[in-house]
């Protein structure tokens, strides 16, 4: 089955939440998404979604 934006590539420099849910969206639908980060860091909110004991 081909998806709609097989053959689209997007360069991701979003960060936090609704950005890099928006790129995730159009990866689902056939997108090659490069996901830009901050050097040493990343994205902000990788360290605030993990499991709070």
């Amino acid at each position: 089955m081909v998806k709609p934006l097989e053959g689209i590539k997007i360069i991701d420099f979003t960060g936090v939440q609704a950005g890099p849910a928006c790129t995730q969206l159009l990866a689902w639908f056939g997108a090659d998404v490069i996901k830009v980060e901050r050097p040493g860091g990343g994205d902000v909110t990788r360290h605030q979604l993990r499991d709070i004991p």
